[in-house]
């Protein structure tokens, strides 16, 4: 089973290690594909934990961690690491990303959603397959907010970057 191998890896490691990181963020991966969230989620969170200071999959080992630990029900955990990602990171497509799942954390809070998805845009650039996910979301919160104008125009600005 990979996902226990991964474990006994991380187990048996003195210290952060790039190729433990590796099979953990892995055995995540593996483990979100069944659907077994939790499981993922604790998976990417050793991965992260094993992860080498400075090493460049750092921002993306945070950014799946935060996406499984939100599909576990862990929004706090996920908030901060988010947050991390946002103050850590010019803007480019890891900070969009960041702000979007920041965005669908924070879908009671409709005025700050809505900030996030037009701070994540800006973001994104040209990425269209990630501005028309920030799109649909954004319409979704403005839907949410009455404003269906806007949610109109998200809408079909996200389906016209697909």
């Amino acid at each position: 089973d990979p996902e226990e191998q991964a474990r006994h890896l991380a187990l048996a490691a003195d210290g952060p290690s790039a190729e433990v990181a590796s099979a953990l963020e892995e055995a995540a991966r593996a483990a979100a594909a069944r659907s077994a969230v939790e499981s993922a989620a604790e998976l990417a969170g050793l991965a992260l934990q094993s992860t080498p200071e400075g090493e460049p999959a750092t921002v993306r080992r945070k950014l799946l961690a935060a996406e499984l630990l939100t599909a576990a029900g862990e929004t706090r955990q996920a908030e901060q690491l988010l947050q991390q990602v946002v103050q850590d990171v010019g803007p480019r497509v890891e900070r969009a990303r960041a702000r979007l799942l920041l965005a669908r954390i924070a879908a009671d809070d409709l005025d700050s959603a809505s900030e996030l998805c037009t701070r994540a845009l800006v973001d994104a650039a040209d990425e269209q397959a990630l501005r028309a996910e920030i799109n649909a979301t954004a319409a979704t919160v403005w839907h949410a907010r009455g404003g269906l104008q806007r949610a109109l125009a998200h809408a079909q600005a996200g389906a016209w970057e697909r």
